[in-house]
């Protein structure tokens, strides 16, 4: 039996990535792996963190689809209730996955490659959190300053028409 390399043991990755390291897809077939989400494994030894899901989610997303919403703020880590990873993408897309959630926009919020901007998770945030809830992850952005007021405010102005954006005022 081939031993398994570290990239390969160490947390989630792609099929394409087992295929690139020389190993025949057949591995996964065995007992050292499980499957995470379609084309998504990792080993069985492996003990999944919040990390560990999101990186996982990442390779089952399209490329263009960004962490947002409860997810983002718990990168940041902001202590939020989320039973789903959340993830959005700007385009017509419809993917069923177990455990995320793919949001569809016609414009992205502002965003990195990492996710949508604190403060754009945050108004998705407020599209169903309670007004307690709303305010103090609000106060915890602000206090920690992954967002600004300004920043805030000028977001909610330009995009009115998204979700949250009338909660977050």
């Amino acid at each position: 039996m081939r031993i398994i390399d570290e990239q390969l043991r160490t947390g989630p990755f792609h099929r394409e990535a087992l295929l690139t390291a020389g190993y025949s897809e057949k591995v996964l077939r065995g007992r050292r792996f499980r499957r995470l989400f379609p084309r998504v494994w990792v080993h069985v030894d492996h003990e999944m963190t919040e990390a560990d899901w999101i990186a996982a989610a990442r390779l089952a997303m399209p490329s263009d689809a960004r962490v947002t919403g409860a997810t983002r703020l718990r990168q940041l880590g902001i202590d939020v209730p989320a039973e789903r990873l959340q993830f959005v993408v700007g385009r017509d897309l419809h993917l069923d996955l177990d455990g995320i959630d793919l949001h569809r926009t016609d414009r992205l919020p502002p965003c990195t490659d990492e996710g949508v901007s604190p403060a754009a998770a945050y108004v998705e945030l407020c599209r169903y959190a309670t007004v307690v809830a709303a305010i103090r992850v609000g106060d915890e952005l602000l206090r920690e300053e992954h967002m600004t007021l300004l920043e805030l405010r000028e977001l909610v102005t330009a995009e009115a028409w998204r979700e949250g954006a009338a909660q977050a005022r």
